[in-house]
């Protein structure tokens, strides 16, 4: 009996475990047109591996006036605080603003970021996963985001950055705003009201 329960445990575990790796994450490079063309009133967010080349693709198909790069963290407070102000803005200028919610923590927390942002605050747009292949495979997500940071916004103080900051590019692709952990909730907003 006991051998019957140890097995129920070991199965258990394992299932469990290969429904949080495997959730919903695909491939960005090869996803650009789903990407492009998501469903906005579907029920799952969907999750995608991101790299350098396939961020560049991302950046370049943006017809929007400004991309906004937040990093996000579904454990982080000021996240949880943040991304909601910030969709609301956002959602209520559509037709300037893109968001690209950036993740970097490792493949293992799909199944909690995903439970997070469809349960709290019911956002189902594309998400994407820093890759663990180009930006590292350790524990601690900061260091895949101040790789990230560092690649791509050489000008932002990356060591002050982390969760809950962004970096807005224009239309052209070009940095134009970035923020840092001292800023808070309204503050990040703010910022982008003072956007022309």
């Amino acid at each position: 009996m006991k051998y019957i329960i140890f097995l129920f445990f070991i199965l258990t575990f394992h299932l469990s475990t290969a429904q949080n790796t495997n959730y919903l994450l695909k491939d960005a490079s090869s996803s650009m047109n789903e990407i492009k063309n998501y469903n906005k009133i579907d029920s799952l967010p969907k999750f995608y591996i991101i790299d350098n080349s396939s961020f560049d693709s991302l950046m370049k198909s943006s017809t929007k006036k400004y991309k906004i790069i937040y990093n996000f963290s579904h454990k982080c407070s000021s996240s949880r605080e943040v991304l909601p102000k910030l969709l609301e803005f956002i959602r209520q200028k559509v037709t300037i603003f893109e968001l690209y919610l950036i993740i970097g923590y490792r493949y293992d927390n799909v199944f909690d970021i995903s439970n997070y942002l469809k349960n709290k605050i019911h956002f189902y747009e594309p998400a994407y996963f820093l890759d663990i292949k180009k930006y590292g495979k350790r524990k601690n997500p900061f260091s895949r985001l101040e790789k990230f940071i560092k690649q791509y916004c050489p000008q932002c103080e990356y060591k002050k950055m982390g969760f809950s900051s962004y970096f807005v590019l224009d239309k052209d692709n070009k940095i134009i705003l970035h923020t840092n952990w001292e800023y808070d909730s309204n503050a990040l907003v703010n910022e982008l009201k003072k956007l022309p």
